[in-house]
């Protein structure tokens, strides 16, 4: 009766290890537990999170963009121009894109600063229940054939921290496609419903 108690006590360490070990490497580890939750969208379509809502409806790369007061800017790689709107979901105090991200091979580029932020949808400003749609302008090296935008709040002008909130994430696709000599960026304005 012994050797069968032995055996039955085997059995239940061994079950309790594999238990632990399932845990162990089933459970979101700390770094998991803070990473912004994607909520993902194509072209056209409306992404909602915790307090951000958007639609990202174009995007084009340029070699040289012009800003409202008709200054010509270029560049030694291009421009990536989105076009998005945006607004917030549950408060409006101080939220604006700040934390957006145009993510390349792993390599994250943050709107560009050549252009001045206040007159992009970057630099504004989000209100509820009211879209805003201008540009998101990003300078990169070349242009490349998908990239995965990653639409994030902000607050105010302060460090943005994403841990444990939404993030958009929009793929985009600009395989094959040349950039065009120049575009002109409008000013964001209120969408109309």
């Amino acid at each position: 009766m012994s050797a069968r108690r032995g055996l039955v006590s085997a059995g239940i360490a061994v079950v309790a290890l594999v238990g632990a070990w399932a845990v162990t490497e089933t459970a979101p580890s700390a770094h998991d537990w803070l990473d912004p939750i994607p909520v993902t969208a194509a072209f056209g379509e409306e992404a909602v999170g915790r307090n951000l809502a958007a639609t990202v409806h174009d995007a084009t790369a340029a070699e040289t963009v012009i800003d409202q007061d008709g200054a010509e800017i270029e560049t030694g790689g291009v421009w990536v121009v989105v076009d998005a709107s945006a607004r917030a979901v549950i408060s409006e105090r101080a939220v604006n894109l700040g934390g957006t991200r145009l993510v390349v091979d792993g390599v994250e580029y943050s709107p560009t600063d050549r252009v001045d932020r206040s007159t992009t949808l970057a630099g504004r400003p989000l209100s509820i229940g009211v879209d805003l749609r201008g540009p998101l302008v990003f300078e990169l090296p070349a242009v490349p054939d998908e990239a995965e935008l990653r639409l994030g709040r902000g607050v105010g002008a302060g460090p943005v921290d994403l841990r444990g909130d939404s993030v958009l994430v929009v793929p985009i696709d600009l395989e094959g496609r040349e950039p065009e000599a120049s575009v002109t960026l409008p000013t964001p304005a209120l969408e109309s419903e």
